[in-house]
């Protein structure tokens, strides 16, 4: 009897690190029930503290932009200094509307959208700090204007200027809600 009592502790160990496995999957993003509606940007600050939003985060949250939201396509911020890996994952194909282009300039994030549709078609800079003499919107529209040069030129660049971070180590959020 104690043998049975030993097997079936082992099974349900083993059940139980089956289901562990197959919950913890990497390569899949789940949001639980409560959080589907959102979060209110402060509750969302809670998760990194005082920390910055480091380079695994951000990549999670714009790998949910692009599997949440139709037309829409991401470029890699990862990547986007290599302007041959620019268009890797097609962010301009066919049915995009909206192509999303964060910017990591000197430890801070700042982010960009591409609008196709021919109702509101531009470029819009966001700089979640808004520092003084326009240092990173400027920095931006270089980033910007060395990737995607005719398409920069023949758009209306437009500075998102209304929301602002409240602290030092949240841009990565601000630009994640933008």
């Amino acid at each position: 009897m104690d043998r049975w009592h030993t097997a079936m502790e082992y099974v349900a160990d083993t059940k139980q690190a089956i289901d562990w496995v197959q919950n913890t999957n990497i390569k899949r993003i789940g949001v639980p029930v409560e959080l589907q509606d959102g979060l209110p940007y402060r509750e969302l600050l809670s998760f990194c503290e005082n920390k910055w939003v480091d380079d695994g985060a951000m990549g999670q949250g714009i790998t949910l932009h692009q599997r949440e939201q139709d037309g829409v396509g991401i470029v890699n911020p990862f990547i986007a200094s290599d302007r041959a890996a620019v268009n890797v994952g097609n962010p301009f194909q066919k049915g995009h509307h909206l192509i999303l282009v964060p910017l990591h300039l000197e430890d801070h994030w700042c982010g960009s959208v591409i609008a196709l549709r021919s109702d509101n078609r531009g470029i819009t800079i966001f700089d979640p700090l808004q520092a003084t003499k326009d240092k990173y919107y400027a920095a931006c529209k270089t980033t910007l204007k060395d990737l995607y040069g005719e398409l920069y030129e023949i758009l209306h660049v437009k500075l998102e200027t209304k929301c602002r971070q409240p602290d030092a180590s949240s841009c990565g959020v601000a630009v994640l809600i933008f």
